[in-house]
């Protein structure tokens, strides 16, 4: 029996080591990301409705063919009625009209000019269309950064477990090492237990760090659409900023010039209101009775004509909604420069932070240098006998959190890397995805 359980730890262990391998670096899960997400997904049929309408109202402005068709009956026709000309004699009356009517007939008409109200409305539509295409290159670059935050917390998660297994590892080996001592009379018992008490607080902390990682796991698989095994995090040999702000290539500016540019047209597109619309229609009916009732037969025949319609008086609203859309450009112009303001603070207050990370960074390695020596002096003296074992559950409690400190420094600067081009308003080609 106690083979078989050796051959399954040994299995086990093997296939751990193997999952690396099949993990998904962060250029994979990005680009799956890219693919899968929901939001992205929706974001995508948005723009691809606006296109859509945008064609749909190009296509109005072409000439276009009706048929028309109807019947129609009446209950009362006048009638003339004329005197008899010989007494006896009976006149009957003529009809003025049919009570039954047939008509059916194709119409072909094109507006000539409208006071450039359809070009301003296809030109209003394919502005919005280009807007959709900066709100999905705004989402896409939302979704990227937040998986690839939610990578880096799976990250730090596996960091904390690997580090508080490794403090697990010397505490195990210490009580190991004073049992031994214990059976030999060189030791006391009660030493042995402030060693256990310690591994029950590490094993604490280890629930505690699975708890969390599984939460972050989740996310990570919502945000890509599926589940992804993320590989461990390995620290850059060097980490290189290079970045600066593109005010007029983030996407809020960018998505209020084009707001402007859609505000212009909506003023034009008002302004067409005080123009008169020419249009010329043309038309083929057949029915009966036709032109003439009569004769009460089927007939065919054509109508064409030109058309002019112009509204001199609407008390003023065309005026009044011209004043709208000036003062609307207005609104955001100013909208503008307080987005300018915004992004360049959050800009400058990111790349503040890395600076301040940048330098901090030194101080966690001395740390974990100091600690490491402590360690081996604290481990030194404590096989001499001139060091307690609250010494040594102290000097490893200091290395344990020297070692996930530098750590997670370093994975934190990372990720501040990629907020950092993130504001700056570049492309995600450009982004530093690793």
């Amino acid at each position: 029996m106690s083979g078989r359980k050796y051959f399954i730890r040994t299995a086990l262990i093997f296939l751990l080591s193997l999952a690396p391998l099949f993990a998904q670096n962060l250029k994979q899960v990005v680009d799956l990301s890219l693919k899968q997400n929901k939001q992205l997904q929706a974001q995508k049929l948005a723009y691809k409705r606006s296109q859509l309408e945008a064609r749909a109202v190009f296509r109005q402005t072409l000439p276009s063919i009706d048929f028309k068709a109807s019947y129609r009956h009446v209950t009362v026709v006048p009638e003339i009625e004329f005197p008899a000309f010989f007494p006896g004699a009976v006149v009957p009356p003529i009809r003025l009209g049919l009570y039954d009517t047939y008509e059916s007939g194709i119409t072909a008409s094109y507006v000539l000019f409208s006071g450039f109200a359809l070009k301003n409305k296809v030109r209003l539509m394919t502005q919005k269309a280009d807007l959709e295409n900066l709100n999905l290159t705004q989402k896409q670059k939302q979704i990227v950064f937040q998986v690839i935050a939610a990578y880096r917390q799976v990250q730090g998660g596996q960091l904390e477990i690997d580090v508080l297994n490794a403090s697990m590892e010397r505490v195990q080996w210490q009580i190991r090492r004073l049992r031994s001592l214990v059976k030999q009379g060189m030791a006391l018992s009660l030493d042995t237990l402030s060693l256990t008490l310690a591994r029950l607080n590490i094993s604490q902390q280890l629930i505690a760090a699975r708890g969390k990682l599984a939460t972050a796991r989740q996310q990570l698989n919502q945000l890509v659409g599926q589940e992804v095994e993320v590989q461990p995090f390995t620290p850059p040999e060097t980490l290189i900023l290079n970045a600066e702000p593109l005010i007029e290539q983030m996407d809020a500016y960018r998505q209020l010039n084009q707001q402007n540019k859609m505000q212009m047209t909506n003023l034009k597109l008002t302004q067409s209101a005080y123009y008169p619309t020419l249009a010329v229609f043309a038309s083929y009916n057949y029915g009966k009775p036709g032109l003439d009732f009569i004769q009460n037969k089927w007939m065919d025949y054509g109508i064409w004509g030109v058309s002019l319609s112009w509204n001199l008086f609407r008390w003023n609203s065309d005026k009044l909604q011209e004043q709208a859309a000036r003062a609307g450009l207005k609104q955001i112009e100013w909208q503008k420069e307080a987005v300018k303001d915004q992004l360049k603070t959050r800009f400058d207050s990111a790349l503040r932070d890395w600076q301040t990370m940048n330098e901090q960074k030194s101080v966690f390695k001395t740390a974990l240098d100091v600690a490491r020596n402590k360690m081996k002096i604290v481990e030194s003296q404590y096989r001499q006998g001139m060091a307690s074992v609250s010494d040594f559950n102290e000097t490893n409690l200091e290395l344990t959190k020297a070692e996930l400190n530098l750590k997670r420094h370093l994975l934190l600067m990372v990720l501040k890397r990629n907020e950092i081009e993130y504001l700056s308003g570049e492309p995600i080609t450009q982004w530093s995805i690793q």
